[in-house]
C-alpha cells in the first residue's frame, strides 16, 4: 500500500503538468482561430424573403469587420443554419451548435423560431441574440 502511494505521489505532478500543457495548447489553438458566430434564420421557404436580407446584411458586416482586421486580430466567421421558418429546424440547429461549443447565436427572425430556440439556450447555458421576431405564427 505504501508503495502505491509513493508511486502516485511521484506520477501525479507529472500527470497534472501534462494535463495543464494539453489544456494550454487547446486554448491557444482555439484563440488563434476565427470567432464563430452562428446565425439561424428563415433563409428559404415561405418566409425566406424575411431572412435573406438579414443574411446578406450579416455577411456584409462580417466582411467589413474582417477587412478591418477582425476582432482582436482574429477573423469573424458566420455559421449559417437555414431553419426555413420552421421552429423544429431552428431548435435542432441551436442544439447542434451548442453541442459544438457555440454558445452565442443569432436566432429569431420569426417569432416561432425564436421561441423554439429559447429553451435550448437555457438548457445549454447559451445566449441568444434576438434580432426582430415577427408576431405572425406560421402554420405548415
Amino acid at each position: 500500500m505504501l508503495m502505491h502511494r509513493r508511486r502516485l505521489l511521484a506520477v501525479a505532478p507529472a500527470a497534472t503538468l501534462a494535463s495543464v500543457v494539453r489544456q494550454r495548447r487547446a486554448l491557444a489553438q482555439a484563440a488563434s482561430g476565427p470567432f464563430r458566430l452562428p446565425f439561424i434564420g428563415p433563409f428559404s421557404g415561405p418566409i425566406g424573403i424575411v431572412g435573406q436580407p438579414a443574411l446578406t446584411g450579416a455577411q456584409f458586416t462580417v466582411e467589413e469587420i474582417n477587412r478591418a482586421g477582425g476582432i482582436m486580430g482574429r477573423p469573424l466567421e458566420l455559421v449559417v443554419r437555414d431553419a426555413q421558418g420552421k421552429p423544429e429546424l431552428a431548435a435542432a440547429a441551436a442544439q447542434e451548435l451548442a453541442a459544438g461549443g457555440l454558445h452565442l447565436l443569432i436566432a429569431g427572425l420569426s417569432t416561432p423560431e425564436g421561441l423554439a430556440v429559447m429553451p435550448i439556450m437555457k438548457s445549454t447555458n447559451s445566449v441568444q441574440i434576438l434580432l426582430a421576431g415577427s408576431g405572425t405564427v406560421w402554420k405548415y
